[in-house]
């Protein structure tokens, strides 16, 4: 196992799997490391730092684009902090495109306050008040609209 390199962490082994078959169907050989430890308690994934997919050294670049153009790996999810933008609302703002690259391909991200997670665990209420924020799906950029 001296020219394995691992190619991609998850915490589920069925995650891993699911990269392993679509790597196997494109011609690389795959092996998974950690994968009954994170069966036999999955307490543990973390602590071990999750089920590893491992590729030859030789086939390690091929496989990360590989795995970027097959959706396994995303740069999204490499980001630790999301930089929302605040933008002012006023009469005549069209809500439905992106005050970036004016693209009408965008969603609502609906987050849970963390007051309000506070409250349900203390009181087991839950109020459904969440924080809304915009996403454009062209320029992966998220805003939200203030007063």
């Amino acid at each position: 196992m001296n020219n394995w390199r691992t190619v991609l962490t998850t915490m589920l082994p069925q995650d891993a799997h699911m990269a392993k078959a679509y790597l196997e169907s494109l011609g690389v050989e795959v092996l998974i490391k950690d994968e009954l430890t994170a069966q036999v308690d999955n307490f543990c994934s973390n602590a071990i730092g999750g089920v590893k997919l491992l590729v030859h050294e030789s086939n390690f670049e091929n496989s990360v684009q590989l795995l970027r153009d097959g959706g396994y790996i995303c740069e999204a999810d490499l980001q630790v902090g999301r930089d929302i933008e605040n933008i002012k609302i006023s009469l005549d703002t069209n809500k439905e495109i992106c005050p970036n690259c004016k693209s009408d391909n965008i969603g609502r991200v609906r987050e849970p306050n963390y007051l309000i997670l506070i409250t349900f665990f203390l009181l087991g209420i839950l109020f459904p008040l969440f924080r809304r924020s915009y996403k454009c799906f062209d320029c992966d950029k998220e805003w939200k609209y203030i007063r």
